[in-house]
């Protein structure tokens, strides 16, 4: 029974370090009816993503260009766990982040909203120091848009992941291709519901 709970204990810390712990719990939670499919849920979708990174890492060793996109992931997670944000994936050199998914959070606009600004003013109070050193900066941009989408493992019955799809999703992803780097752009209903609660400042 002990070497049971041990392995069990093992299982659960490995895998929180391959999905976010919401979606592990989740998992281990429902081992005998783990399937493919989703639920509708309205939830946010923030997209990070880092300014003329393919340039940059032609500058770099693949080693260096792991380094750097590893420190760079570990401050999205961060920011993104003080505000109940769940990391859906890394790609490439951006960040796709959910709010009020898989856990239900009624606050998920605003934590959205506020995890991005914390974003950026990190990468400032960074490239204060990268500028110092001689390094050259960093920027970012993010989109985020609210809306109804499908949440729940997708893919093939051998290799599933969490995640979340739609059109609300999409747009969050064009938002922050239209970004430049230091901007966080927002989608107009979501930007009327943070002022009408009074959460943002016009």
């Amino acid at each position: 029974m002990g070497d049971g709970l041990y392995q069990k204990a093992q299982v659960e810390s490995l895998m929180s370090q391959f999905l976010a712990k919401d979606v592990a719990d989740q998992v281990l939670g429902h081992l005998d009816t783990v399937e493919i499919g989703g639920e509708r849920v309205t939830a946010t979708v923030l997209f990070a993503d880092i300014v003329g990174f393919t340039s940059m890492s032609e500058q770099l060793s693949p080693e260096q260009v792991a380094e750097f996109l590893n420190e760079y992931y570990d401050y999205f997670g961060m920011c993104s766990r003080l505000y109940f944000g769940t990391v859906d994936k890394f790609i490439g050199d951006c960040a796709m982040v959910i709010f009020g998914a898989p856990k239900a959070d009624p606050d998920h606009r605003f934590h959205a909203v506020a995890c991005a600004v914390l974003i950026q003013r990190l990468i400032r109070n960074l490239n204060r120091i990268r500028a110092a050193a001689g390094r050259p900066v960093v920027e970012v941009r993010i989109g985020i848009n609210t809306g109804e989408m499908l949440a729940g493992l997708l893919g093939a019955r051998q290799r599933m992941e969490y995640t979340v799809v739609g059109d609300a999703v999409n747009l969050a992803s064009r938002l922050c291709g239209e970004a430049s780097g230091g901007d966080i752009i927002i989608e107009e209903c979501l930007y009327r519901h943070l002022i009408a609660d009074n959460r943002i400042a016009a």
